[in-house]
């Protein structure tokens, strides 16, 4: 869980960027503009020419290249000056004059190539770029004698409805800690269960129990108690690296919050006694354990919405014991409901029905085998 927050989600800082200005060696705006850069986003190499700065990109040296021609902070001020009223089409019937204020909009334009092999550091380049011009705008306003909301987008966001404003790791506070919550609820005991009865098996133990009068019922809901037991602690710690130590926003009712998961854990400490009860040794188990976790991560939801896959998919994501479990965490952590919403009625219900269907397959196949 650590890990996780740790890892996962965060902003990429110091990302190296080639700069090419040619407005050097008197840089005016486009100074300002470099300048309005977040703190420790970006790691700015100058270069002489624009090659220069491509090839840079090119030899993995930088991730973009950022490249302002040398009349930027003239023609970007007859660009604000002219409040948009610049022709763009160019006639060929018309003069130098027309081409004159065609040029302005590339030349107060700043160029921009990425390398989009890596996706997230390209788009996060773009949104760090997009919050620069808000800056540079607001310093070119007041500049200019006028209001500092001048050129501000006519779009205001309040107060979201549900969950917290925009942070670093909002990501993954909101969407993939949840996610991962339940997954190691559900697969913290499963791995050790589902070797527990194996070795009980091969060591002869069940034949000693059984003898002394114990019954298959009895034997196997002691190590459910005693695995109940360790899966409790386990929990607790998660509970205490999550909420704790990182934080993690709860809007919602915590003891709810701490019931589903809980309610996971058992149902995956259930899916390894029966696999443990099944499987005639431990490489089975672990083929089947491992087999079963890689597609329960990858289309359980944790790292990405179920509305993005395909129709199909989704309806197999939903018959997973998990995926309602997912979503209905978020929804307590994150919109403060309770039971009286369905999606985290049913999430309980079914997370329910999942563990007794595998504490009856556990019973029946270690019946049979004992």
């Amino acid at each position: 869980m650590a890990l996780i927050m740790l890892c996962i989600g965060r902003d990429i800082d110091h990302i190296p960027i080639a700069i090419y200005n040619g407005e050097c060696p008197t840089p005016d705006l486009s100074q300002v503009f470099l300048d309005s850069f977040e703190p420790n986003a970006f790691i700015l190499h100058y270069f002489d020419s624009p090659k220069q700065a491509y090839d840079a990109v090119k030899n993995n040296q930088a991730a973009a290249v950022l490249q302002f021609n040398k009349r930027f902070s003239e023609a970007l001020r007859s660009r604000f000056f002219s409040f948009g009223y610049i022709d763009d089409d160019i006639d060929n019937n018309v003069g130098h004059s027309t081409t004159r204020q065609f040029s302005i909009w590339d030349d107060s334009s700043v160029y921009v190539q990425l390398d989009m092999s890596n996706q997230l550091i390209g788009l996060q380049i773009q949104r760090q770029l997009l919050t620069a011009f808000l800056n540079f705008a607001q310093h070119l306003a007041i500049s200019m004698g006028l209001s500092n909301h001048t050129f501000k987008p006519p779009i205001a966001f309040g107060p979201p409805v549900y969950g917290i404003q925009e942070t670093s790791v909002a990501v993954v506070e909101t969407f993939i800690a949840p996610g991962a919550l339940i997954m190691i609820a559900f697969f913290a005991t499963t791995i050790v269960s589902c070797h527990l009865l194996i070795h009980e098996i091969r060591q002869q133990l069940i034949e000693r129990a059984l003898i002394a009068g114990a019954t298959t019922a009895e034997f196997l809901f002691s190590h459910i108690f005693i695995q109940s037991t360790i899966l409790m602690v386990q929990l607790f710690l998660v509970f205490i690296t999550a909420f704790y130590l990182f934080r993690m926003p709860y809007l919602g009712s915590l003891p709810l919050s701490i019931s589903l998961i809980c309610l996971q854990g058992l149902c995956g400490l259930m899916y390894g006694l029966m696999l443990s009860a099944t499987c005639p040794d431990e490489i089975y188990a672990t083929t089947l354990s491992i087999g079963t976790f890689f597609p329960s991560v990858i289309i359980g939801g944790i790292f990405w919405p179920v509305q993005s896959m395909p129709t199909i998919l989704q309806y197999v994501s939903q018959c997973l014991p998990s995926t309602q479990s997912i979503d209905a965490l978020r929804f307590i952590l994150l919109r403060d409901w309770n039971l009286q919403h369905t999606s985290v009625a049913s999430a309980f219900i079914v997370s329910t029905i999942w563990l007794l269907i595998f504490l009856f397959c556990a019973l029946t196949n270690f019946k049979r085998r004992v």
